[in-house]
């Protein structure tokens, strides 16, 4: 198969598997009857992301925050990020 000029199918591996864990993880979260389980399976896919803001002091910016609106400010700038890497990463395993 030809590969359109200009995508990345690592990129596009490491962002859907990101996403693939996420979803487990907040599924799973939802299921989970412990609150303190269930926050730490929430916390856990935009833990990194999180803790880069609040190296910049930023952090507070999330805070009080639903989860909902969390994961719609992380995860397009982190999918952005990993779509980058995985092409850089694929440009250089293609050489």
């Amino acid at each position: 198969m030809r590969k359109p000029r200009g995508l990345s199918w690592t990129g596009i591996a490491i962002c859907t598997l990101y996403l693939a864990l996420t979803t487990w993880l907040v599924l799973d979260a939802q299921a989970n009857s412990d609150p303190k389980g269930a926050y730490i399976l929430m916390q856990l896919p935009v833990m990194l992301q999180t803790a880069a803001l609040d190296a910049i002091s930023m952090g507070g910016w999330l805070s009080g925050k639903t989860w909902t609106t969390v994961y719609l400010l992380v995860m397009p700038p982190t999918l952005v990020v990993l779509y980058a890497v995985g092409a850089m990463l694929g440009s250089v395993l293609e050489q």
